[in-house]
């Protein structure tokens, strides 16, 4: 596919040594919901504390209420680069950092999503650091847990980042999966995400030997 929507030739998933070479080895990837991310140093080496979390707040007469919330929790990502070199391995993950270099991407995602029981579809770009993601959405709450109410009912054991979820999901769509803080455009980061039919709650490591023929080594 060519113009503006192509993907890129190639991205680096950056991480140690170690893990790239068991890659290799035996198609061993750890992928994990973005909820875990600003707490998972090993999924996210570069270690940006709020990453997956964004800012919201309901108004409620004079007043207001304001919080976090986390992406949509029936995904499971890989976060890649787009720039390849020894310097950003060194930037991302230190003097220990290696690099798998996807050269194929849907056929990597594809072969990667036949072994993921309730996989339903995947998607991939480039994140987006416009800054989008902090600048706080306001909604009416009366109407947004209305709504919240049609669509999932009258539960009350529903925590409240639930209806920050939906809400916001509703305003950004898919596309705040891909937002992060501006201050880490360095990364030029390239996601992976996988779609499931159901939630994600932990991390997974398993073996996909098959997309291993996808990928070559990068500055082993």
């Amino acid at each position: 596919m060519d113009g503006p929507n192509a993907p890129p030739p190639s991205v680096v998933r950056y991480a140690e040594r170690r893990y790239i070479e068991r890659f290799f080895q035996t198609g061993e990837l750890r992928l994990a919901p973005l909820r875990a991310f600003g707490a998972n140093a090993v999924a996210e080496p570069k270690r940006d504390r709020q990453e997956g979390w964004g800012h919201v707040a309901f108004e409620r007469g004079a007043g207001r209420v304001a919080g976090t919330f986390t992406p949509p929790g029936q995904v499971l990502v890989l976060c890649c680069s787009l720039e390849d070199s020894r310097e950003q391995a060194d930037r991302l993950v230190g003097p220990e950092g290696a690099g798998i270099r996807i050269t194929n991407i849907e056929r990597f995602m594809r072969k990667v999503a036949v072994s993921l029981d309730g996989c339903v579809r995947w998607e991939h770009r480039a994140c987006d650091y416009s800054g989008r993601v902090r600048s706080t959405p306001v909604f009416g709450l009366d109407q947004a847990m209305a709504e919240f109410d049609e669509a999932h009912g009258k539960d009350p054991s529903a925590a409240m980042h639930g209806l920050w979820d939906f809400m916001v999901g509703g305003h950004f769509g898919r596309e705040w999966i891909f937002m992060k803080d501006p201050g880490h455009a360095h990364e030029q980061e390239y996601r992976l995400v996988w779609y499931f039919d159901r939630p994600v709650r932990e991390p997974i490591i398993t073996e996909f030997p098959h997309a291993r023929r996808a990928c070559v080594p990068a500055w082993l």
